[in-house]
């Protein structure tokens, strides 16, 4: 699953949870509980934030693959090349790094902005629905007294 496809689920599953916690509780004419929609819809948006990818890992992970690779060809083991050669490969190894750094940055910044515009707008109404829930409870069954739904 795509991470914007992630995103938009986890808004759609916070926007059930809030309203749907409002009209749950206005047709069972506890206002009071309004709110726990909301609540719920603000842990599922901060859980999606603080166990979302680790786009940091990623460089590490490639800077520990070539460093390993290095280790096999150290000074004083068999394999020893010669001193330009090295120096090449060394280049060309830290070249390798700061691209990929450069890479999984790019990456990062891309889908850092899309998981905040999507669960910022999850949180915030959470949060309205978690505070003012039960206002929104009452008028709705207020609403549907009104209409005769109730």
């Amino acid at each position: 699953m795509s991470e914007r496809i992630r995103y938009i689920l986890v808004f759609a599953i916070c926007l059930g949870f809030s309203f749907g916690g409002v009209v749950l509780s206005a047709f069972r004419n506890q206002y009071a509980d309004g709110g726990r929609g909301g609540a719920i819809a603000v842990a599922l948006a901060f859980a999606t934030i603080f166990m979302g990818r680790g786009y940091g890992s990623v460089p590490i992970e490639a800077l520990l693959r070539r460093l390993s690779r290095r280790a096999r060809t150290l000074p004083g083991q068999e394999g020893l090349k010669g001193t330009g050669a090295r120096l090449e490969e060394l280049n060309s190894d830290v070249q390798a790094i700061a691209r990929s750094l450069r890479a999984s940055q790019s990456i990062s910044i891309r889908n850092t902005t899309e998981q905040n515009a999507y669960l910022a707008a999850s949180s915030v109404i959470g949060t309205l629905v978690w505070g003012f829930g039960d206002w929104a409870a009452e008028w709705l069954a207020t609403l549907a007294k009104v209409f005769h739904l109730l």
